[in-house]
């Protein structure tokens, strides 16, 4: 699957890139001043703190970037941008396939953010990880808190994203399967199937607590 989505996905984008003579910096801060507005709004309802900028980039400073953008600049871009889109897309439906997400949580992401990119920070460790072994424990995705910090390596973290999703997914496989097989042969004197635990949050429509 990842071996797929770099010769489908992502080559075809960096040879695209190449012939319309874009840069990857420029091209990564285009999606960036893309993204800044509703990441900004997102991250302002959340944080007090960051009524603006969560994203990297003041709204104001993005909105004076793209209106900068000449006719050939922005055509270009577009486009590029429209295979960016095709793999965020395909990653948010693989998450739902392996099971490391509810559609509800992807369906209320993809109402958010109609121009996504992962928005890493210089010396950060913020995205999700692949999990250790064959644990998959952890939300395949990470809610955005906010930072001033600069945003590096858009496009390798939109690989990344895919790879870390296939990687967790194809272990959710073995776990669940492993699974099945202690269900349908149960032997107590060398497996037991336990019950999930249970552990209390906060529901983000309602506001209360709920044990899930």
């Amino acid at each position: 699957a990842v071996t797929e989505f770099l010769d489908m996905e992502l080559r075809p984008l960096f040879t695209e890139m190449v012939a319309r003579k874009v840069e990857m910096p420029e091209f990564e801060e285009y999606l960036h001043a893309r993204h800044a507005e509703e990441r900004n709004q997102q991250i302002a309802k959340i944080n007090p703190d960051m009524p603006d900028g969560g994203s990297g980039m003041d709204t104001a400073d993005a909105k004076t970037y793209l209106e900068a953008l000449t006719p050939e600049k922005r055509r270009a871009y577009e486009a590029l941008a429209k295979r960016v889109d095709a793999i965020n897309v395909k990653t948010r439906q693989d998450i739902i396939a392996y099971g490391l997400e509810s559609p509800d949580t992807i369906r209320a992401w993809e109402a958010a953010y109609q121009n996504y990119v992962p928005l890493h920070r210089e010396d950060m460790e913020d995205g999700p990880g692949i999990g250790q072994g064959y644990s998959v424990r952890g939300p395949a995705s990470k809610r955005a808190t906010g930072s001033k910090r600069t945003v590096v390596d858009i496009l390798a973290n939109v690989a990344m994203q895919r790879e870390r999703v296939v990687v967790r997914g194809e272990k959710n496989r073995v776990a669940n399967a492993l699974i099945g097989l202690a269900t349908e042969n149960p032997n107590p004197d060398f497996w037991k199937v336990d019950k999930p635990p249970v552990l209390k949050v906060v529901n983000d429509r309602t506001g209360l607590v709920e044990e899930r």
